[in-house]
């Protein structure tokens, strides 16, 4: 996950605001395989997402296969109910 560099503010039970960037390579991944993930529908449901500016909210991230299909420029707002995992994301974004 070097491929990201996140700034963000977490509070215990908030969501976890990020604005992703890609650093060099290729557009970040999911890196979990999560029950219910959304990786292999990706191609019916990008083209369901109308074009917007501003920030794209994702309220039950999991593996986060449609945030990280979103631009990277893109402030994402995230939230899972397992606060676990939302430790696993913070740890990648604090200590790439």
């Amino acid at each position: 996950m070097s491929l990201l560099n996140a700034e963000a503010l977490a509070i215990k039970g908030t969501p976890v605001a990020t604005r992703m960037r890609v650093v060099k390579g290729s557009a970040p991944q999911p890196f979990l395989k999560w029950a219910g993930g959304k990786r292999s529908l990706l191609p019916k449901i990008m083209p369901n997402i109308p074009s917007f500016s501003g920030r794209y909210i994702e309220p039950f991230l999991g593996a986060g296969a449609v945030m990280f299909a979103q631009p990277t420029d893109r402030l994402k707002i995230v939230n899972d109910f397992n606060s676990e995992l939302i430790q696993v994301y913070e740890t990648i974004r604090d200590e790439p």
